[in-house]
């Protein structure tokens, strides 16, 4: 046995240390960073969910909205949808947390809320911008969460080192250390002890990938691909349960879907119409609507500007 990678899991680094003392273990980075980086992702959801309480009103007003025939009107349709889609992106954590995306991209939905007063007077313009105003509330708690954020990404940066292994354990030690000797707030130093706690628990066994022979920094990948596979089944079946549809031997993954039985299937067939059966498959798609929910997620501050084109308000 040339090495072992495992998870964070006291269970399996005890088991390791005992039955194979002499073996390298490499302990996956990307569970470590999830464990020292909980307290804030923690609170990011916090931050967020409270957050998204004062413009719940939004999916109320984008409906009064749609149901409107004039332009103004569809551009808050439109922003609204918008505002949503921001506010459901789920991020990526720990070095992605929508909370803190949510934050760089709400003043931006502001400031387009303040060009729209400069357009003729509308009801709907001035509820929508009403729902925007109360960003500033949570600008001292989201500073804060952007801060603690930066910590999780300048641990990430040390835990891929490409020096020798007493160099990169060092690094990473000495980083922890040091933001426990800043005196912080007392909100920010809340984390810091958990993050060393949890850092010098396995320093020891992060780098070991830095020494021959050659092991990798994590097995991730394989977890990734099974958890798309798995958001895939449910998607498809509507079944929260995934387990008993997927087999998994070594490297290999197999998807173990249930069949109707073939004996109905030229019935049922027969019976489909296929203009009715595209037309309410473009009802539940809403291709329109999905089109314009990708633009905002590639570029909110471009496709909030393009709606307000008509205008001129950025002439």
């Amino acid at each position: 046995m040339v090495g072992v990678i495992s998870d964070t899991q006291e269970s399996l680094c005890v088991a390791v240390q005992h039955k194979l003392p002499t073996v390298p273990h490499q302990i996956c980075q990307d569970h470590d960073l999830k464990d020292v980086a909980q307290p804030v992702c923690e609170a990011d959801r916090h931050v967020k969910k409270e957050r998204k309480k004062p413009i719940r009103g939004i999916r109320d007003l984008e409906r009064h909205a749609e149901n409107s025939p004039s332009q103004a009107a569809q551009v808050v349709a439109d922003s609204c949808r918008a505002m949503r889609t921001v506010m459901r992106d789920d991020g990526k954590y720990p070095l992605e947390p929508p909370g803190v995306q949510l934050y760089q991209q709400l003043p931006l939905m502001t400031a387009s809320g303040e060009r729209g007063m400069a357009a003729p007077p509308s009801a709907l313009l001035k509820r929508r911008s009403r729902l925007l105003c109360v960003v500033h509330v949570f600008h001292k708690a989201f500073a804060q969460l952007v801060i603690r954020c930066s910590w999780i990404h300048q641990i990430a940066h040390r835990l891929k080192a490409q020096t020798s292994f007493a160099e990169a354990q060092s690094q990473l030690l000495t980083f922890v250390h040091e933001l426990k000797q800043r005196g912080l707030p007392t909100e920010r130093w809340r984390v810091v002890p958990y993050m060393e706690k949890i850092t010098i628990a396995f320093a020891p066994h992060l780098f070991e990938y830095l020494k021959p022979p050659l092991l990798p920094r994590t097995h991730n990948a394989l977890e990734l691909f099974i958890g798309r596979l798995k958001k895939s089944r449910r998607h498809s079946t509507g079944r929260k349960n995934t387990q008993a549809c997927i087999l998994r031997e070594g490297r290999c993954v197999a998807l173990l879907c249930g069949l109707p039985e073939t004996n109905t299937w030229v019935d049922a067939c027969a019976r489909l119409k296929a203009n009715d059966f595209h037309r309410s498959l473009n009802l539940l798609r809403q291709p329109e609507k999905r089109r314009k929910c990708w633009h905002t997620r590639r570029d909110v501050g471009a496709y909030l500007t393009a709606l307000e084109q008509p205008w001129g308000l950025h002439e």
